[in-house]
């Protein structure tokens, strides 16, 4: 019963926090500070690396838009990988570096077809989209990656590594979780020459990545960095709310600790009474 109160205490508390980010959101208007990640500086310099390299960039979404996700990731991290596209397609039309876009699913394709123009019509450069010299949109591998199988995520992969062969890709952004394949896309990258960057949400995955790629936006990290492109009222009120709690969590863990030092038991007794 004890467990349960505790349990119901955090969720109430955090629920209230997030509702404290909204208000301070959308009727103060005050909208939180967000300092720029590394990973956001690293794609711009990549983009800058291959241009003058003369090698294209290429940036891939394996995850799909319709559920189920596999472990390249469903529906919430596909569309954060969306707001990253739009940040990383607009930097590179305003370089002026070739580009290819990839993914896995054809209700993705659709989606990242019109931030893509978008993205290039904000650079005052729409004329670029339909010229395949300079920007290439394709669906590689067949179905949802993690599904297994030729047709599944090792149809994606085995696409994915040969592409950044085939078309002299010098930075490639990977959004996506892709499991112990990450091994496998991190060491042909690294064998093609590329520089690589991975949107990584999931903590359980992150060992894969970090071992073969140069930066990985990680954890909770690429939901922030969608707040901050998208500079949605909502979303960014969420943020403060996690932010909130996370410091709550973090501030009664140390007090907790302290007293349980002090008087010589353990944090289990003090919590239960």
């Amino acid at each position: 019963m004890i467990a349960h109160t505790q349990s119901l205490v955090f969720f109430v508390t955090f629920i209230l926090l997030t509702m404290y980010g909204l208000y301070r959101t959308h009727i103060l208007g005050k909208i939180p500070f967000i300092r720029k990640l590394a990973p956001f500086e690293a794609m711009e310099e990549g983009i800058g690396s291959a241009l003058e390299r003369g090698k294209k960039v290429q940036f891939a979404i394996p995850s799909g838009i319709t559920g189920g996700g596999g472990s390249g990731g469903g529906t919430s991290t596909t569309l954060i990988s969306l707001s990253m596209l739009g940040f990383f397609a607009k930097k590179a039309a305003e370089a002026g570096v070739s580009a290819v876009y990839s993914c896995s699913t054809a209700p993705t394709l659709v989606l990242m077809d019109g931030v893509i123009r978008d993205a290039y019509t904000l650079a005052g450069k729409p004329e670029d989209c339909d010229n395949p010299d300079k920007v290439q949109l394709r669906m590689i591998g067949t179905g949802q990656p993690g599904g297994g199988g030729v047709g599944g995520e090792t149809a994606f992969v085995l696409a994915y590594t040969g592409l950044l062969q085939r078309e002299n890709v010098g930075t490639t952004v990977f959004s996506g979780s892709s499991g112990k394949n990450l091994l496998l896309i991190g060491e042909a990258g690294r064998e093609a020459g590329a520089f690589q960057i991975n949107i990584n949400p999931t903590s359980s995955k992150l060992s894969w990545a970090v071992a073969t790629f140069d930066y990985v936006l990680m954890m909770s990290e690429p939901y922030v960095a969608g707040a901050m492109l998208t500079k949605d009222k909502t979303h960014l009120g969420s943020v403060i709310g996690t932010d909130l709690g996370t410091w709550l969590m973090v501030a009664l863990i140390v007090i907790f600790t302290a007293i349980a030092t002090v008087l010589g038991t353990s944090l289990k007794s003090i919590l239960v009474g």
